[in-house]
């Protein structure tokens, strides 16, 4: 998988399909991914468990929409719009966080975050 990426090649699991995207030439790399197709797919799947959502807004923008690839990093809706619909492995909403002075303030006067 990581010689596909490094080539090129985005890769996607649905349901039980291993999706396949990129130039023709590298067809050789795309017929051993579908040779070890169980793996491939179990390997993809393995990613999405474990891709790692933001706990912050945008650093650059302050957005608080996200969108990412299959096993993919977060990547900020309003910053880099997804060129297609396709693309899209999943979608969040983080709520905002009170800032560190709103915190200490909260503590100071004994409240917690709503």
């Amino acid at each position: 998988m990581a010689e596909a990426r490094a080539a090129g090649l985005k890769l996607r699991a649905e349901g039980g399909l291993l999706h396949v995207r990129g130039p023709l030439a590298l067809e050789p790399i795309v017929r051993r991914l579908f040779q070890a197709k169980i793996e491939v797919l179990a390997a993809l799947q393995d990613e999405q468990k474990f891709a790692i959502t933001p706990s912050r807004p945008c650093r650059l923008c302050d957005g608080h929409y996200f969108w990412s690839r299959a096993g993919g990093a977060a990547i900020c809706s309003r910053c880099h719009p997804c060129p297609s619909p396709d693309l899209v492995a999943e979608e969040f909403t983080i709520t905002a966080t009170p800032s560190k002075e709103v915190n200490r303030l909260l503590e100071r006067f004994g409240w917690e975050p709503a």
